[in-house]
């Protein structure tokens, strides 16, 4: 029974990416590293003072030239993407 409860943990664990918003960067997951600006940090914030959830999803999708950034979190969604730094 333990042996099974320890196993799904692993595969969850190995299967999910960490975002350390303290630092600004996903804690790597197979040599991925991805670091927010400033102004995604600050629309993330405020995002975050508006809409007051448990947990929030980011999404980072490939955009045309760079990466695109949401965030969702208690049934919304908003765009964090700093179109300025591409």
């Amino acid at each position: 029974m333990i042996f099974r409860i320890l196993t799904s943990i692993k595969r969850w664990w190995r299967n999910h990416r960490w975002v350390d918003v303290r630092d600004n960067y996903i804690i790597p997951h197979k040599n991925t590293t991805f670091w927010l600006t400033n102004y995604s940090m600050e629309l993330a914030r405020k995002f975050k003072k508006d809409n007051p959830s448990r947990f929030y999803r980011y999404s980072f999708t490939p955009g045309p030239i760079g990466v695109c950034i949401k965030i969702e979190g208690n049934g919304t969604e908003q765009d964090i993407t700093d179109y300025g730094s591409w």
